[in-house]
């Protein structure tokens, strides 16, 4: 699938293509969700970021690093970020229940 093409279907709000992949900003109620390559029938991962800015400050530095960081919650993994710490999901988020950091922080 086509950038523009996932951008439509998805009604993408930005949109980037490194290499192979292609990764589209998706609307939420009350946040963004990055789409990896996404298509008709789905996606290959969801990454759930709290605004559109912060989103593309992550891709920005993807672009640089190859790492991908900012985000508030990992939906392949079934992972959580708060503050700096990473929770699986369902776990009460206070730090002696994480399963370990992140070199970011999410208020």
């Amino acid at each position: 699938m086509e950038l523009d093409e996932a951008m439509k279907i998805w009604d993408g709000h930005q949109g980037w293509q490194i290499n192979d992949d292609i990764y589209v900003a998706h609307k939420l109620m009350f946040h963004f969700a990055l789409l990896v390559n996404p298509n008709g029938n789905g996606y290959e991962q969801r990454y759930c970021y709290k605004n559109l800015d912060l989103m593309a400050k992550a891709m920005s530095e993807f672009l640089a690093t190859g790492k991908l960081r900012y985000w508030h919650k990992d939906h392949s993994a079934n992972v959580s970020v708060k503050g700096k710490y990473l929770y699986p999901s369902g776990m009460l988020q206070e730090p002696k229940y994480s399963i370990g950091e992140v070199d970011w922080e999410v208020a």
